[in-house]
């Protein structure tokens, strides 16, 4: 019998429940009079933008496309300021040639036009001085001026074939023989320092004279 009790006494050691630990005690803290209590801030709020109905938010898409606009109307100048610039170019370019060719024309037509005698009688064979010859006609009423003339045109290296009388005539005159008139420039210079005659008045055919002189009253 005494045998069990001890086996008994020794479960119910085992049993036992461990003893608790004593916790620290806490110490109530009095609050001080000197530390003021911590005031805590308010939060700083940010307002939010007021959407307003009538002007919305532009997006991405809304600034995109005036961006393509003006950059439209900028290409399109471009474009018609480069054809305008060409065209005007062009215009300048053509007017510079058309007044160069009209200047060159005016030139050449005022060397035609101020050709000297001696260059056109350089191109039509002209008669010599020997190779004319004269009649010498006197419508003055002046007695011997025709003998006197023609003995001068001698002296000058003439051929005088014929002197006579013609009707009365106010001027003195220079006829050429048929198709000779461009040919006596030679003698043409001498009668318009001789006689003051500048030019040939006709041609005759009545004769194989060169030329003929007929005396004038003047």
């Amino acid at each position: 019998m005494p045998k069990k009790k001890i086996v008994v006494e020794e479960v119910l050691d085992e049993k036992a429940p461990e003893a608790e630990t004593p916790k620290p005690e806490e110490k109530e803290t009095s609050p001080s009079i000197l530390d003021p209590e911590p005031v805590e801030k308010p939060a700083e709020t940010i307002p939010e933008p007021i959407a307003s109905e009538s002007s919305p938010a532009p997006t991405e898409e809304a600034v995109e496309v005036p961006l393509e606009k003006t950059n439209k109307k900028l290409y399109t100048w471009g474009i018609v300021s480069g054809i305008i610039i060409f065209l005007l170019v062009g215009a300048v370019f053509y007017l510079a040639i058309r007044l160069n060719q009209e200047t060159k024309n005016k030139k050449e037509v005022m060397v035609e036009a101020t050709a000297s005698p001696e260059a056109t009688s350089q191109a039509i064979t002209q008669l010599t001085k020997n190779e004319i010859t004269l009649e010498v006609l006197n419508g003055s009423g002046v007695s011997g001026k025709a003998t006197l003339i023609a003995d001068q045109f001698t002296e000058l290296g003439y051929t005088v074939s014929k002197v006579g009388n013609a009707p009365s005539a106010a001027q003195t005159t220079l006829l050429a023989g048929t198709g000779l008139t461009e040919k006596l420039q030679v003698l043409l210079a001498d009668v318009e320092k001789e006689l003051k005659v500048s030019s040939v008045s006709g041609e005759f055919s009545d004769s194989t004279a060169s030329a003929r002189i007929i005396l004038g009253s003047k």
